[in-house]
Order: C-alpha cells, then sequence, then structure tokens
C-alpha cells in the first residue's frame, strides 16, 4: 500500500480513549477543538489522558467540569512511566484514592502507567514499582487501566502476569507492536487502543496487514488519537491548525481500520463505541 485515500463517511458516534487536550498547542482554542470534533466530526466522547498528579490531572479536571463539556469529558488519573520518578508510594496511592472519590464519574481509569524503557525519563526500577502499584490500585478500586508500553514487553508482562488476570482490564493504547505482543495482550484478555498510526502509509503497514489478517478482533478494540501527536495520512485538511492532531481526525482511523477489516465505516465505528462504553463505564446517553 503506496499510499492512503480517505473517503470520509457522514458523522457517526465515535469516542476517542486517549486525548491530550492539556498540551500546551490547545490552550488557546481548546473548547474550539472540542466543538469542532463533536459537531462536525461525530466524536462524541473523549477520555483526556492524566500523566502526572500535578498540571495535567488539574488542566483535565478543569476540562471535564467545564460547562461546555457535559458529560462528553472524562479523565483517567495516574503516572506515566516517565514520571515514575514522582512515585511515593502509600502517599501517591492514597492521593489518587482521594482523587477517584472525589471525582466519580469523571475519572474513569488508572493511568497512563505502564513501562518506557526506550527513553528511560525515569529509572526502570521505579517504573516497575510505580506500574505495578497502579494495577494493584486499579483492582482495588475496580477501575480499568490504560497503559503506554515502550519497548519493555517482556519487563510489562512480568508485572501484569502478576496479578489476577479475570481483575485485570486494561487497554494498551498507541499499540504499534510486533504480531507475536499483540498475540500476548489479547490472550490476557487485553484490549488494544489505535491511533492514527494505523493510516501512516508505511509505519501503518503492519497493523494494517494484522487487521487484514483477523489477528486483532473488533471486539478487542478502540480508537484514539493520542492527540497532539500521531496525524494519519489524509487528516490534515480537517485540522483546525496545522502542526497538530486534533480529535478530529479519529474518522479518518475508523476509515482506515475498516478499510482494512474489509467492512463497513460503521460498524467499525459502533464496535469501537460500544466497547470504551463498557470498558470506561461511559454515559451511553451521551451524543
Amino acid at each position: 500500500m503506496d499510499h492512503i485515500t480517505i473517503a470520509m463517511p457522514p458523522p457517526q458516534r465515535l469516542i476517542a480513549i486517549g486525548e491530550n487536550l492539556c498540551d500546551k498547542t490547545f490552550k488557546d482554542d481548546v473548547q474550539a477543538v472540542f466543538e469542532y470534533a463533536r459537531g462536525e466530526h461525530g466524536v462524541s466522547n473523549m477520555v483526556l489522558t492524566t500523566s502526572d498528579l500535578r498540571a495535567s490531572l488539574e488542566q483535565n479536571l478543569r476540562l471535564c467540569r467545564a460547562p461546555w463539556a457535559g458529560k462528553a469529558l472524562t479523565c483517567t488519573v495516574g503516572l506515566h512511566p516517565h514520571k515514575a520518578r514522582e512515585f511515593k508510594g502509600p502517599s501517591t496511592l492514597a492521593e489518587m484514592r482521594r482523587i477517584v472519590s472525589n471525582n466519580k464519574g469523571v475519572v474513569v481509569a488508572i493511568g497512563e502507567t505502564g513501562l518506557d524503557f526506550n527513553r528511560d525519563f525515569s529509572p526502570r526500577e521505579k517504573q516497575v514499582e510505580s506500574f505495578a502499584a497502579h494495577v494493584a490500585l486499579a483492582q482495588e478500586l475496580r477501575l480499568p487501566l490504560f497503559l503506554h508500553e515502550r519497548d519493555a514487553h517482556v519487563e510489562f508482562l512480568r508485572v501484569l502476569d502478576g496479578f489476577d488476570p479475570s481483575r485485570c482490564h486494561a487497554v494498551v493504547h498507541c499499540f504499534t507492536g510486533t504480531r507475536d505482543e499483540l498475540r500476548e495482550y489479547l490472550r490476557r484478555g487485553l484490549y488494544v487502543g489505535l491511533t492514527g498510526t494505523v493510516a501512516m502509509a508505511k509505519r501503518g503497514l503492519g497493523l494494517r496487514d494484522m487487521l487484514a489478517a483477523g489477528e486483532l478482533p473488533l471486539e478487542r478494540l478502540m480508537v484514539e488519537t493520542d492527540c497532539p501527536y500521531m496525524t494519519p495520512d489524509g487528516a490534515h485538511d480537517l485540522l483546525m491548525r496545522s502542526g497538530r492532531n486534533e480529535p478530529a481526525t479519529l474518522s479518518v482511523t475508523v476509515r482506515t481500520i475498516a478499510d482494512a477489516l474489509g467492512v463497513s465505516y460503521e460498524k467499525v465505528a459502533r464496535a469501537t463505541t460500544e466497547n470504551a462504553i463498557r470498558f470506561f463505564g461511559l454515559d451511553a446517553s451521551v451524543r
């Protein structure tokens, strides 16, 4: 596949599970970005990704409670592996419990957590400690996990395998891994989140091949933009501002997945939306 041509479908309900609207690139027009994605591109709900318990969390909670957001914005709570050095054991866990208790219906998952041995912005042993504690907390609070893994697959699975798999409900977001890695995630009952990477002509080829081969079933799939990153090919005309990705491009990712699977856009939109509502416990009435 040398290039991707996107025939845009009419708006249909979509849910974006990994959005970074607290990023500085959205500081001047976040409401407009939100309303544009909802009004013209069918993105009814967005789950905002939290990376730390200070600025990221505070901004996400503020956005979720903005009058213009309604019930369409929810968020995660946790420490990204890059921020694992900030994990302080019981005191951090107590703070997270308090945040969840005070924000029921707004905080819908624990994360972003996991391991990143590519950049090693936090010591690896600290990442493992923080990750394991996040998994335990999610099970205690009966919340799903929003996971990150990069160049740490073996250790990542070792941590997860230390917990009861029947109580470890998790999505590996922004998946760009190998077939073998995908199979290990699915074997453990994990969900997978795909971003605009799948719609990049070269970088997404392996993902499209996995989809075409039936290796990633719709019942385990959710979609996200990971904005302002991962802009899919063919989506630049949808952006309100060049140089950043936005939730409005989610439809390009869904169309690419549908084409790779050989099914309708509507089928992928419906399946990923139902998966997200069930997984995160979102308000199904939000449109």
